[in-house]
């Protein structure tokens, strides 16, 4: 099973990795392994269609799947992040009759709430990632398609409702796309994302103030060093988790997304 976009937050940090599969890293104390937790959330076939299933990781095992969705629509691209009180929101990318909608839900304990639609007015709705930020805030950002280019949207959770689709840049006439958040030292969401210019398509960043988005920047090489934290603990935290067997009846999964928390 190859794990894709690997999420690890360890205190302010956000370290973002790839590796090749379970059980392929070196032997790891155990004890350690017991005191992280992690989200891992998947689409697999349920033989008809793609459906999102969340397992946690405590005590050293995943817990039983829990069924996110069950309905008519493909449901990809899943990511998860909880609050401070251990509720966890899922968003998704749900495709029916040709509609691509971004879709959340939040489940606490064992409980699952009603599944919110997030956006659908747009024309594409795709690749949404979610992230708490340090006054407790959930944030969900997408890439999505208003009829012209590909943008970057985003929402947040408001007083339990969540906002409309809003752009998180400028209007412009070029594609946005592929959007990943982090927080940043404030403990704010700070977003990187593709744009399209002279020809090619080159790294930008937003960070939210408390009250507006920063004016995009174009991301310099050697400015990613201090977003992206690839430190030997954090690399082997990371090991110590994928080196466990798979949640049970997890099987032909995709668009994996792995969140560990410490």
């Amino acid at each position: 099973m190859k794990i894709k976009p690997v999420f690890l937050y360890i205190g302010a940090f956000l370290l973002l990795w790839s590796w090749p599969c379970f059980g392929m890293q070196p032997d790891i104390d155990a004890g350690r392994v017991d005191a992280f937790k992690a989200d891992l959330v998947w689409a697999q076939s349920d033989g008809l269609r793609e459906e999102i299933f969340l397992s946690t990781f405590k005590n050293g095992t995943w817990g039983k799947p829990v069924s996110v969705t069950d309905d008519n629509a493909d449901n990809l691209h899943p990511a998860v992040d909880q609050t401070s009180s251990g509720i966890r929101w899922i968003a998704w990318t749900a495709i029916e009759n040709g509609s691509y909608s971004i879709l959340a839900r939040s489940l606490r304990g064992e409980q699952l709430g009603e599944i919110k639609t997030i956006s659908q007015e747009l024309t594409m709705n795709i690749y949404p990632t979610v992230i708490v930020d340090s006054s407790d805030t959930v944030w969900i950002i997408w890439s999505g398609n208003a009829g012209n280019n590909d943008d970057i949207y985003y929402s947040r959770l408001v007083a339990g409702k969540w906002q409309p689709p809003r752009l998180l840049h400028p209007v412009n006439q070029v594609p946005d796309i592929q959007p990943f958040v982090f927080l940043n030292s404030n403990g704010m969401p700070l977003v990187q994302w593709q744009r399209f210019v002279d020809g090619s398509y080159r790294e930008f960043e937003s960070y939210w103030s408390g009250r507006a988005w920063s004016v995009p920047r174009l991301v310099e090489t050697d400015d990613k060093v201090s977003l992206v934290i690839k430190d030997d603990t954090s690399r082997e935290t990371e090991e110590m988790v994928l080196q466990q067997s798979d949640p049970e009846g997890m099987k032909n999964a995709q668009s994996e997304f792995l969140k560990i928390y410490q």
